[in-house]
């Protein structure tokens, strides 16, 4: 989506609204770190795109906590010593069996992937 955005968003404004892109200048990291001082997350951050979790499961936690943007997030949170502040919207147990294989699988050109690569570095 972020390589479309500027050329579709002039065309989907109008006359009257002008749609504009914010915080293109933020990495995917910056933005999560940013995202995390606000402490509503640190309760309500739902990010996971398995829909089977909440569906399947008896558990009362927002996220999957091994889909790969559950563990992205993850690993952005722990980099930054943050992953603690979200023990109610992530199980870190899932998190920790599932780190190191999701970590050995990164792409370094997939420019999401490179990112968390740059961090953990």
């Amino acid at each position: 989506m972020c390589t479309t955005e500027p050329f579709l968003l002039p065309l989907l404004s109008t006359e009257n609204t002008e749609l504009i892109i914010h915080g293109c200048q933020y990495s995917r990291p910056e933005k999560t770190v940013i995202v995390s001082k606000n402490p509503l997350t640190h309760k309500f951050l739902d990010i996971c795109i398995n829909d089977e979790h909440l569906l399947r499961s008896n558990s009362k936690i927002l996220n999957c906590s091994k889909c790969f943007k559950c563990l992205r997030t993850m690993v952005t949170l722990e980099h930054f010593n943050l992953l603690d502040l979200y023990t109610d919207v992530f199980d870190l147990g899932i998190y920790r069996s599932n780190k190191d294989d999701y970590i050995s699988n990164l792409n370094e050109n997939d420019p999401m992937e490179r990112e968390i690569l740059e961090i953990i570095k």
